[in-house]
Formats: C-alpha cells, sequence, structure tokens
C-alpha cells in the first residue's frame, strides 16, 4: 500500500470535518437566511454568514453584512478573545458592516466561539436568530505529519496498523484516550494496535503526540500537541435470510452467515433446531429445523446469534398451522346460469363443503389435503333482485374454514314507455320490452289486445284498439312482468273532437282582408256561411281531420259595420259557430277648434285619421282663411285682422267613396276663430280666484283666473298671431 504522508489537522480542523465542513485560514461560510414577515408592518433582518475560519494571528478581520428593515439588532458575543465590531444596530440602516477579528492564539489548539445575530425588539411580533461560529486555528509554531489516512481507520476483529511521522520537534511522546487502542514508536515508526470491537457500533479513540522543544529527558514543558483520530468499524455480518417461514409439516431449511467475529448460535423454542451452535470469523451453513405443527394456530419463534457474547443478531421463524386457503374470497355472477373455478390449497386430511345456497352446486365436494381445483355453479335467477350466499369449505371437527361469498344479478328489466297513445280510430302500436329475463304482458280491458303476450329476452309487442265510437277519451293498463317485477303502460285512445283555434268570434277591416283559422279533428267536417252573405268567403267547405282555412271579406264602402256567421259541422257531433264582423268606415280629427291672435299665421297642423277618403269645405265668407291638405294633415292659414270684434269660419270634413245614395258624409266640423288686436282671454279652470295678468306690447291682455298657484304664463307671447293652445278652455297652456 502506498503510503502518503499528511499533516495532522488540529482539533479545530478535525471537529469541522467531522462536521461536513472544508475551511482553510482565509475562507469564510456563509448561509441565507430569511424572516418572518408580518402582515401588520415589514419586518426584515437577515444576513448571510455561517462562520467563519480564522488564522491563530489575524491581520486582515474578516467581514459580513447585516441587512435589516425596521428591526433592531444585536451580536451577543460571549468571549473576549473575539473581537466584534459593530455589536448592535438600530434597524434604521438598509445594511451594516461587521467586522470580525481575534487576539492572538496563544494555545496550540483551536479554539471555537458561537454568536447569535437577534431581533432586538418584542419577540411576539418578530421573531429572528442565525448563529454564526468563529474557529481560530492553534499557534503553529512546531510542524508534525504522518504518512496513514486521516482518520485511520482499523477492522472490528483484533488487528495492528503501521504509519510513519515526520516532524520537525526534536523529541515526540505517544499517548491514547481508549483501554483498547495502544500505540508504540519505534523511532518515527507508529504501532497502532486495537482489540476486537464487540459493540454494535463504530468506535473513537485519540492517539495524541506531544512535540518537545528540548532534549527528551530534559524536557519540561510541551510545545505543541498534536492528534491523530483511530476510527474502528462495527462487526459486520449478513443473512441470506432475515426469517424463515414454514408449513405445518417438519422441515429444514438452510441460512449463509458472514461475520467478521465469533459467534453462537441459540433458540428458546423447544420446536426448533440449530446447527452448527457455535463458530469463528468467516461464513457458515446454518441449518434451521423444525417439528410438525399440529395446532390450527400459526406459531412463532427465533434462532438467536451471539457476536462474541455482546450483541444479538434474531431470525424470526413463523410456523404455519393447519390451513384451508381458496385463492379467490368473492364470484360475482351476471343473472344466467353460469359456471367459475377456484384454486384451493389445504393440509388437512379431510374436507367437504360446510354450507352453501340452494341455488349453488359445487364439484368437488369433498376431500384430501393437497392443491384442488372447485367449481362453483349457479343456477339462473328468474327475479330481478340480486342474490348472496356462501360457499363455505373445511372440517367442521378443526374449526377450520375458508368462504368464497357468491353474489348473482337479478335480470335486468328496462324502463317502459309510460304511455301509448291512440287517435279514436282502430289502429295499432308498438310497445319495445328491454329484458334478459323471460316477460308476460297482460291487460282488463277488452278493447285492447297486445301481440305476442309472452317471450323472452329483448322484444316488440304490437298493441291493438278498437275504434272508440264515443266522444271522451279513455284509458286502459297494460302489466308488463318479468321475475315478479312489474312495470305498467296506460294506453290512452281519443275519443271523436272538433275544435277551432279563433273561439267563438273574428273581426276584420272594412276595407277587407283575409284572416287564417286552424281546424283541429279527427272527424269529417263541413263549413257553410250561415246567411250566405256575399261578402264573406271561405276557401275550403268540407274536409277530412286538421285544416287551416282562409276566411275572406270584400270592401265595407259603408259606415256600418256587417256580421254574418260560420257553422262548422263535424260528422257525429254538435256543429261549431264562428260569429265574423266587419268593421265600417270612419273618419275623425285630433282638433275641432282652431285659434289665430290678430296678427294671423299659419296653424299647428290637425291629424285626420281615416280608412277611407275625404274630403274639406270651408264656409262662406271665409276668405280670409285658407286650407290646404296634405295626406291625412289639414294646415289652416289666417290673414292679419284690425277689426274689433273676433271672426269665425267653419271647416266641414266629408267621408267620400261610401256605398248607395248617400255617397258621401260629413263627420266632422272644425270652428276657426281669430281675435281682434285687444281681446282679453281669462283661464278660469282653477279652484281659487288669483289672478296673474299680462300686459303684451301690443296692447292685448292674457288673464290668468283662478290658478291655485303663481304659475308663470310660458312661453311668453311674441310677434306671432298664433295662439296654439288648441284645447282651449281644459286645464293646458295658454300658448302664443
Amino acid at each position: 500500500m502506498v503510503m502518503k504522508r499528511k499533516r495532522i489537522v488540529k482539533c479545530l480542523s478535525g471537529c469541522l470535518a467531522l462536521l461536513g465542513l472544508t475551511v482553510s485560514c482565509n475562507d469564510e461560510l456563509y448561509m441565507g437566511g430569511v424572516g418572518v414577515v408580518p402582515a401588520t408592518k415589514a419586518y426584515y433582518l437577515y444576513t448571510n454568514m455561517l462562520g467563519f475560519n480564522l488564522p491563530d494571528t489575524v491581520v486582515n478581520p474578516s467581514t459580513f453584512n447585516v441587512e435589516c428593515q425596521n428591526v433592531p439588532w444585536r451580536l451577543d458575543v460571549a468571549d473576549e478573545w473575539l473581537k466584534v465590531t459593530p455589536a448592535e444596530g438600530n434597524g434604521e440602516e438598509d445594511t451594516t458592516l461587521v467586522t470580525v477579528g481575534a487576539d492572538i492564539n496563544p494555545s496550540t489548539y483551536y479554539r471555537m466561539s458561537v454568536f447569535s445575530l437577534e431581533a432586538a425588539m418584542d419577540t411576539s411580533v418578530y421573531k429572528y436568530s442565525q448563529q454564526i461560529w468563529a474557529a481560530q486555528q492553534g499557534n503553529t509554531g512546531t510542524l508534525l505529519t504522518v504518512s496513514c489516512e486521516v482518520p485511520l481507520r482499523l477492522r472490528a476483529s483484533a488487528s495492528s496498523e503501521t504509519f510513519t511521522v515526520d516532524t520537525n520537534a526534536p523529541k515526540f511522546g505517544l499517548r491514547t484516550d481508549a483501554d483498547w487502542l495502544q500505540a508504540t514508536a519505534s523511532g518515527n515508526e507508529i504501532m497502532v494496535t486495537a482489540s476486537e470491537n464487540k459493540t454494535e457500533d463504530v468506535r473513537v479513540g485519540y492517539i495524541y503526540f506531544d512535540t518537545y522543544g528540548q532534549e527528551w529527558q530534559n524536557s519540561s514543558e510541551t510545545i505543541f500537541t498534536y492528534y491523530l483520530e483511530v476510527r474502528q468499524e462495527s462487526p459486520e455480518y449478513s443473512l441470506s435470510e432475515s426469517s424463515l417461514a414454514f408449513r405445518n409439516t417438519a422441515g429444514t431449511k438452510t441460512v449463509t452467515l458472514y461475520c467478521d467475529l465469533g459467534w453462537t448460535a441459540s433458540t428458546t423454542d423447544s420446536w426448533i433446531q440449530v446447527s452448527p451452535s457455535s463458530g469463528s470469523a468467516g461464513t457458515v451453513e446454518l441449518s434451521v429445523s423444525v417439528t410438525e405443527n399440529g395446532g390450527v394456530e400459526e406459531r412463532s419463534g427465533a434462532v438467536n446469534l451471539h457476536v462474541d457474547g455482546d450483541f444479538l443478531i434474531e431470525i424470526p421463524v413463523k410456523q404455519s398451522g393447519l390451513y384451508m386457503d381458496m385463492t379467490e374470497s368473492r364470484f360475482d355472477f351476471e343473472s344466467g346460469a353460469a359456471s367459475r373455478t377456484v384454486s384451493m390449497s389445504t393440509n388437512l386430511s379431510f374436507w367437504n363443503v360446510l354450507e352453501k345456497p340452494s341455488w349453488v352446486s359445487v364439484s368437488p365436494e369433498s376431500g384430501e389435503a393437497g392443491e384442488h381445483t372447485l367449481t362453483i355453479n349457479v343456477e339462473d335467477n328468474p327475479n330481478t333482485t340480486k342474490r348472496e350466499g356462501r360457499v363455505v369449505v373445511g372440517n367442521h371437527g378443526l374449526s377450520l374454514a375458508d368462504t368464497l361469498w357468491v353474489t348473482q344479478e337479478g335480470k335486468w328489466f328496462g324502463s317502459l314507455e309510460t304511455v301509448l297513445q291512440f287517435e279514436n280510430v282502430a289502429s295499432s302500436n308498438t310497445l319495445d320490452i328491454s329484458t334478459d329475463g323471460d316477460w308476460t304482458v297482460t291487460t282488463s280491458d277488452s278493447w285492447i289486445a297486445v301481440n305476442p303476450s309472452s317471450g323472452h329476452g329483448k322484444a316488440q309487442v304490437t298493441v291493438s284498439v278498437q275504434a272508440n265510437e264515443g266522444d271522451n277519451d279513455r284509458t286502459g293498463l297494460l302489466a308488463v312482468a318479468v321475475g315478479g317485477t312489474v312495470q305498467y303502460v296506460n294506453v290512452v285512445q281519443k275519443g271523436r273532437y272538433f275544435t277551432i283555434d279563433r273561439g267563438s268570434s273574428a273581426s276584420l277591416p272594412s276595407k277587407g282582408g283575409t284572416i287564417e283559422l286552424g281546424i283541429a279533428t279527427n272527424q269529417t267536417w263541413t263549413a257553410v256561411v250561415k246567411n250566405q252573405s256575399s261578402w264573406l268567403a271561405l276557401s275550403a267547405t268540407q274536409g277530412q281531420g286538421d285544416a287551416k282555412l282562409v276566411i275572406s271579406a270584400q270592401d265595407n264602402p259603408s259606415l256600418e259595420s256587417r256580421t254574418d256567421t260560420i257553422v262548422f259541422t263535424p260528422a257525429n257531433k254538435q256543429g261549431v259557430k264562428l260569429a265574423v264582423t266587419q268593421a265600417g268606415r270612419y273618419l275623425k280629427t285630433d282638433a275641432q277648434t282652431v285659434s289665430f291672435f290678430y296678427k294671423g299665421g299659419t296653424s299647428a297642423p290637425v291629424t285626420v285619421s281615416t280608412d277611407g277618403t275625404f274630403r274639406v269645405e270651408k264656409s262662406s265668407g271665409a276668405d280670409w282663411l285658407v286650407v290646404a291638405t296634405n295626406n291625412n294633415l289639414l294646415m289652416f292659414t289666417a290673414e292679419p285682422y284690425s277689426g274689433n270684434d273676433k271672426r269665425t269660419a267653419t271647416v266641414s270634413v266629408y267621408l267620400t267613396g261610401l256605398s248607395g245614395e248617400a255617397s258621401e258624409a260629413k263627420m266632422v266640423d272644425i270652428v276657426v276663430t281669430q281675435y281682434s288686436k285687444n281681446t282679453q282671454f281669462v283661464r278660469d279652470d282653477y279652484g281659487e280666484d288669483v289672478r296673474l295678468d299680462v300686459a303684451y306690447k301690443d296692447g292685448a291682455v292674457i288673464v290668468r283666473s283662478d290658478y291655485g298657484e303663481d304659475k308663470d304664463l310660458s312661453p311668453a307671447p311674441g310677434t306671432s298671431g298664433e295662439i296654439g293652445r288648441e284645447d282651449y278652455g281644459a286645464d293646458q297652456n295658454l300658448e302664443q
């Protein structure tokens, strides 16, 4: 083996190695930390520093950052040799640079200090603490290295290792801290001897090298002490089997054991034997035997391996008792007859079927120990309900059995139509039956027939009805049964009927036109105009079943409305009457008076409403008034007036194009009034006598009388000669 010379790390470095940390004199270790941020206020305290590794003489201090927000903080440094500044902050700075230094280490041993960065505030508001370590190397006035690996590793068995030491010290001494570990020196060659490790754990000891500055015999003071860690492994062992399981019969199994120490094997269970019972380090085959288990219950024991008497290796041993085991615990069948098989294993000398439902058979029903295949047969389930039972196989005398649960679905019976509809005539319809079982269809109504009335599985049944000669609907019932489950279907047949969708009356305008009428019936029918009026016509006068008719009326050129009746008569039913009314001509205007002020002008239009034609005629002597027609609008224009009294004219509106001798008729008279310059107007349609008199620049006076409140007269009169509030005398504004 190639021996490498390595300098022995002092105590601090060794401990750090155990922690899994690699450091150097000037290295800085960092670790991030995040504080908790409450919802009420933003608090933050953080440092990325985990620790420092300092040399024995600090020339250049190390630094780290403290980041904070709204958090006063402190550093709790306990050791005086460690110099940390500043040691606290008020929390107002975002970042603070902290310097870390140390006094000279007068010792050859490392030293360590741990301090914390903490939030210096009420901990119920914010908590934060981050530990930071600082390790300082011992004084390195002398050097000492070894050629072996560090730490030195030894086997669990008694063993020795040899290595060399290289040092600049004139002399060194040896000592150990464990009674199982010895070290001797021959010059610079060191022999390390360890006794057997009979514990279950790795054990650690240390060899210390005390260096001296003078000759060995004259030395009185140790200059530096170095150490070498020695790790002795725990005993190693392996088993080919971690546990053993036996059937109820006597038997033997082999376990391969490896152990690097001596061992003994034993058991406290009388039904277990193990051979050999002891051995030295190495590999050996252990033979474990069990006697027959004649009971039903499983039994458990163990083989105990004692390694040099200090620790125990246990091999659990289980042995089954008498057993009955089926590979399945449940069978689910459809409704039809079927078979399935199940494997069964048992060590019973005799077994039989102890329990089964009447609709289940088992083959075979008995047997001896061994492997068997049982056939489970189920009969057809004629019902729609699910059924369940169990098959129990075992030995009654030994109270040993295994159970197979058996379920079988009932017949499937799909939902049927709830109603079959028929017209009043003899006819047929179909009913779909969905099932996987036997079915029957029955009825107690003589006017209903079904074919076929029984069957199996899905089918289509023809349902026939006789003609319904009555005026009322009738209802019958079909009973469809599958395995004791019955569904009912209503059979509804209409009686004879006749209806129209217009009610008892209809109307048409004077100009004539058409209307549609719908007939709903299962009868033949006729239709006639009762008085045979020539102005009223039908698109059809007879038919079979439902129909759409068009009723048409000619123009009515008279002022009078006219009416006739259409009579619908279905076969074997009372007739239905429809009164049809046609309106006469009409004419009206939206005003019967028009007023002008003395200045004259043009009035607001008067609208004529009519379904005919009209003409306008002005009374004689009304040359001062012009009447213009624009479609259905009448426009009145008055000349200026200088008289002292008001003047009037009548405009008559005649409805024209009428039939008979009266080819036209006067319908409306419109009175047009023009007032003189000094006319006074009085409004007296309110309940209180309150006057509001307004004088106008032209000399006219408008008096508003009997108002309950002092209201404005709006709009104020201008230069127009029109008085445009047509319904004067009613409760309307007076507008010039």
